[in-house]
């Protein structure tokens, strides 16, 4: 939770002291990156791995030269690797000009909006110092906003020297990277809108009591803007015939009871009932499990609705929390939620464009965006119901204690979600 506030609030999480040091150190040199594309050169192709095993593990964009670069590139060394990481060899010891003239050759892509360079300890070779200096020196004046970082073992005066030149210095050259990582979120947050956390007003309707059912739990969502499944309360067999003919099978058909939760596991939910005699039948199964499995719970009767086929389950959910107030969360829905634990969260209220951002934080995200041939889901209505879902929770302040929506199913880009669940707790 305190990540997900920390990325709504532009706030970078440094890992131990060290890394909040290197942070605020790089930082002082007043250039933050504009972009996540960083360019790696060294002298080791070792080290070049992992410096780019670091940056794409921090979502930092490894991008590769272009072809005439490393054409370029291989003219000035032959024996070069010079895809990015742009391996320049020790033979950089021997003629110094070849750091000057690849860091030409990166710079001039404009592809880069930082570059690490790791020379270890032949940087601070007294042969190697003036004409690096220089080189960088020259590089920062006709390229001011790139961001130039140096890795180097050296005494505190060489360290001094490169330092003058406005480039930060770090031994290790994954600790540069992590920086450049700190640097860019902070472009990132700087670039955007400040978050915004008005909202019209306390909703002058109250929550009724706890327990709420599920009807009315759905009924509060839909008035505050989130799509629910279109269904109907019965409370008798033909009711429920009648509905399934109204709505069109197959139809769904579950226990309606403000005192049961999880319906699934008494078996008070029955799905895709393809004729009336299903209907019927299941009207009949539902009921008497619940009476045996809940003999004291009230029961409204049954929901009925359409069979929701397709799509991708995601989980809607809302929590108060002691620090932040209400907190909204977003995942995978179904048995994703609680397999892989792969959610985001963000402090009520927030827009539709910080709801793309939390949506982006998933591992699974390629699910939502349409990987490997999947039809990509309405991600501008997901973030829609989201933003509705979090001034709702806004509203509710000091009111609600949680909600929940699961499944909501997202659509085929262009035909919207639809919530098939929904659990609302008031507070006491």
């Amino acid at each position: 939770m305190y990540d997900g506030v920390f990325r709504q609030f532009g706030v970078y999480r440094a890992r131990d002291t060290e890394e909040m040091l290197d942070v605020a150190y790089a930082a002082s040199f007043g250039i933050l990156p504009a972009s996540r594309r960083i360019g790696l050169m060294s002298i080791s192709g070792g080290v070049g791995v992992q410096m780019a095993d670091e940056a794409v593990e921090r979502g930092l964009e490894v991008t590769p030269m272009s072809a005439v670069a490393q054409t370029r590139l291989k003219t000035l060394l032959p024996f070069a690797s010079p895809r990015n990481p742009v391996d320049i060899t020790a033979q950089a010891f021997n003629n110094p000009e070849l750091v000057g003239a690849n860091l030409e050759v990166m710079l001039e892509e404009e592809t880069y909006d930082s570059i690490v360079a790791f020379f270890t300890f032949v940087g601070a070779a007294k042969t190697m110092v003036d004409p690096i200096s220089e080189t960088l020196r020259l590089a920062k004046e006709a390229h001011p906003s790139c961001l130039l970082i140096l890795s180097i073992v050296g005494p505190k005066e060489v360290v001094s020297r490169y330092e003058e030149s406005g480039c930060p210095v770090f031994e290790d050259p994954t600790r540069a990277v992590r920086a450049v990582d700190a640097l860019s979120r902070f472009s990132e947050a700087f670039a955007r809108r400040a978050p915004s956390m008005t909202i019209a007003g306390q909703s002058e309707t109250h929550l009724p009591p706890s327990p709420i059912s599920e009807v009315v739990a759905k009924r509060l969502l839909s008035d505050a803007g989130l799509p629910v499944v279109n269904e109907r309360v019965c409370v008798t067999a033909d009711e429920a015939v009648a509905a399934a003919i109204e709505l069109g099978l197959p139809v769904a058909l579950k226990i309606a009871s403000p005192d049961i939760v999880h319906k699934t596991e008494f078996g008070g939910v029955e799905l895709a009932l393809n004729t009336t005699t299903d209907v019927r039948s299941a009207f009949v199964a539902v009921t008497g499990r619940t009476k045996m499995a809940h003999p004291e719970a009230r029961l409204e009767g049954v929901l009925v609705s359409p069979m929701v086929t397709g799509g991708v389950e995601t989980i809607f959910g809302v929590q108060d929390d002691p620090t932040f107030g209400p907190v909204v969360m977003f995942g995978l829905g179904g048995i994703f939620v609680e397999t892989l634990n792969d959610v985001s969260f963000r402090v009520a209220p927030f827009d539709e464009e910080e709801a793309h951002r939390m949506m982006r934080e998933l591992q699974g995200f390629g699910v939502l965006d349409g990987a490997r041939g999947l039809p990509r889901c309405d991600l501008d209505a997901l973030a829609s119901a989201l933003a509705a879902l979090s001034r709702f929770a806004a509203q509710h302040s000091g009111q609600l204690e949680s909600a929940e929506l699961n499944p909501v199913v997202a659509l085929p880009a262009g035909q919207g979600l639809i919530g098939l669940d929904a659990v609302i707790v008031a507070k006491a």
